[in-house]
């Protein structure tokens, strides 16, 4: 349910990649083919996986996703100073706003998470879905419940209040490696809030902790302008009829040009400062 890239792959016992793909593989379609299916589809694989599905004639697809990476940074302000002024400013900006409206965000995580902080972060993710699409979320409470009792330590909530009331709540995982940023709601609309709570304190916590990237979810260009870098994501995709196999093929030949292009702008459009060799 979690658009990050990594292992898809269950197995009894250890197996040696390259022998386990191509049977596996072959069984899958063996599979597909017996039981009438259209189609297999392996979704955010890692690039070594992709390149040993495509040998097996499971397409690979290419897309963007924009990540921020910790580049040994001491704390916020050494984040900060590696940005041009004019975002530096932008983005001091932005986070005062937030504070000159009565805001105060906190970061909660780990053992001082309770059962209220889950009931409201729910409340929160209920309400944008409303706004957004009309329905309460795709997940549903008892689901933050299991979360919060299996895996507790590894759960940061960023939680926004005005004179002691809580307005919004921003729900993120986390190993020692890398900050996931999940799902967002607020209960009002404040000017700026979401970046603070979606953006600028996943990046204080990644930086407070040493973890060494931060993946906030997949979409949002306006993600560049603070820092989050556009990365390449993988799937690879077989398809039974092999007329419509080899016309997708031709497409995402054609795609994938126009994907490194856009990798390419959207690189150009970072906000860090350009260090001289010299």
């Amino acid at each position: 349910f979690t658009p990050v890239s990594g292992s898809r792959l269950l197995v009894k016992n250890e197996v040696d990649q390259d022998q386990l793909i191509p049977q596996l593989c072959k069984a899958i379609q063996k599979h597909a083919i017996q039981n009438g299916l259209s189609s297999m589809h392996w979704l955010f694989v890692p690039e070594p996986l992709s390149t040993a599905l495509n040998k097996e004639q499971h397409m690979v697809r290419r897309a963007v996703q924009f990540q921020w990476f910790n580049r040994n940074f001491r704390n916020y302000d050494d984040f900060s100073a590696t940005l041009t002024s004019r975002r530096r400013k932008s983005i001091r900006n932005e986070r005062r706003k937030v504070q000159e409206q009565d805001v105060q965000v906190e970061r909660i995580y780990g053992a001082d998470i309770n059962p209220e902080h889950i009931d409201f972060f729910y409340q929160c993710y209920q309400q944008t879905y409303l706004k957004r699409s009309g329905h309460r979320g795709y997940l549903n409470r008892d689901f933050f419940t299991r979360l919060y009792h299996s895996m507790q330590s590894n759960i940061l909530l960023v939680i926004a209040t005005r004179n002691g009331q809580p307005l919004a709540s921003a729900f993120y995982l986390f190993d020692d490696k890398q900050l996931y940023g999940r799902y967002w709601g607020a209960l009002e609309d404040v000017n700026n809030l979401h970046y603070e709570c979606c953006y600028y304190q996943g990046i204080e916590f990644c930086i407070e902790h040493n973890i060494s990237s931060f993946n906030p979810g997949t979409q949002g260009e306006h993600k560049i302008l603070r820092g989050f870098e556009p990365i390449y994501c993988y799937s690879n995709h077989w398809l039974a009829e092999a007329a419509f196999q080899d016309g997708v093929r031709r497409f995402l030949r054609q795609e994938d040009s126009n994907i490194e292009t856009y990798k390419a702008n959207a690189a150009e459009l970072l906000p860090f400062k350009i260090i001289s060799d010299n």
